[in-house]
């Protein structure tokens, strides 16, 4: 809880302040205001200059797109889940013909009769569903494989889990590089968040099965996901000083940075009722170190 009480400080009292006092994108938002915007407001509010705030505005557009992130992985999630869902009552159904032709070969075994006689005398009924019934589970082999070793695992829903998270690395190493003052408190909120995230994934890839070989590249992908971010972020801020670049940068990591505080850890750590106090006073911890940071940064 601690963690997210850094996480919304940062997002609320270093990051989005270093996207308002951009003074490029604070600019830019003035010179692109539409001129019949701009006349309407002169004639209400005289010719005070009016600027649209675009840090306001990334700042929010980051928190959106995470969550859209979010949406659109658990949405893939289910679907693969429900598909395979199906694809297991289909192996239970082939099951049931397995059995049901083995017990009408040993009825064709008890009682002495060929196939053909089963077929033609007292047992025809019985032994036209038996060929039936073996005739399907035949065709049907190959799908029962299939189907069962999807349904033991799929590196798909690995795969969307993986994207996912990266893209949170990306964006929350993204709020490093923009700063304009150094972030450890920031980056060891981060290290704690991320170090949870890489557990997750990991528990993740062995529900479905990947192997130790694609588990080692992807958890090493995922730890470079951080250090990207803050390098591109920091690229962005030194090598475009005149442009809102590093402005709207702080802003979509501030946004991001909200929504982990306030939609993941959170919501997480208060549906357990245990320690709730412990919890919220670790929470205002956090906050009210932070905010004592952003005094002397």
């Amino acid at each position: 809880m601690m963690a997210a009480g850094i996480f919304l400080a940062s997002s609320c009292m270093h990051l989005l302040p270093d996207a308002q006092n951009n003074k490029a994108l604070t600019e830019w938002g003035c010179e692109h205001t539409g001129e019949v915007f701009l006349a309407v407001h002169t004639r209400y509010h005289g010719d005070k200059k009016h600027c649209f705030r675009w840090a306001n505005f990334f700042y929010g557009c980051g928190f959106l797109i995470v969550l859209l992130v979010e949406v659109l992985a658990h949405m893939l999630q289910r679907h693969y889940s429900k598909a395979h869902g199906q694809g297991q009552d289909e192996c239970e159904a082939l099951l049931v013909i397995d059995s049901r032709a083995a017990a009408l070969d040993n009825l064709a075994r008890a009682t002495g009769y060929s196939h053909d006689q089963i077929e033609t005398g007292e047992y025809g009924t019985r032994g036209a569903r038996f060929e039936q019934m073996r005739s399907t589970a035949n065709d049907k082999e190959d799908l029962h494989s299939h189907i069962h070793g999807i349904v033991k695992g799929n590196p798909i829903l690995a795969l969307v889990v993986f994207i996912a998270l990266s893209f949170h690395s990306v964006m929350e190493g993204m709020g490093i590089g923009a700063s304009s003052s150094p972030a450890w408190d920031i980056l060891v909120a981060i290290l704690a968040h991320k170090s949870l995230a890489a557990f997750a994934l990991t528990l993740e890839f062995l529900q479905h099965n990947v192997s130790k070989k694609q588990l080692l590249i992807t958890i090493t992908i995922f730890s470079l996901m951080t250090p990207m971010g803050i390098c591109f972020g920091r690229l962005l801020v030194d090598s475009n000083r005149a442009t809102p670049a590093g402005g709207v940068c702080a802003a979509l990591a501030g946004g991001t940075f909200l929504f982990v505080a306030i939609m993941e850890i959170i919501p997480q750590e208060l549906q357990d009722p245990r320690f709730q106090l412990e919890k919220c006073t670790a929470l205002l911890a956090g906050y009210g170190t932070m905010g004592m940071l952003s005094l002397w940064t």
